[in-house]
């Protein structure tokens, strides 16, 4: 069985994918999998997503903070 995410408030499918997937270019892969979903940009709280299946998921436990925030 497929994972699912509900969204929150804000959230976007880049960071979807990385918070649910480990890697934000995996965005496409979530996108793909949520096709009734390819035209929002901002989700409102309460869609629920079909988190498709990945060779490499490593979750949050790396790092809370994604590479586009991280202060170089």
């Amino acid at each position: 069985m497929a994972d699912t995410y509900t969204t929150k408030q804000g959230d976007t499918f880049e960071s979807i994918a990385w918070f649910q997937m480990g890697d934000s270019d995996k965005m496409v892969d979530l996108i793909r999998e949520n096709r009734e979903h390819m035209e929002t940009a901002v989700f409102p709280a309460g869609a629920v997503l079909t988190i498709p299946e990945t060779t490499q998921q490593k979750g949050t436990e790396d790092s809370t903070t994604p590479p586009w925030r991280a202060k170089t």
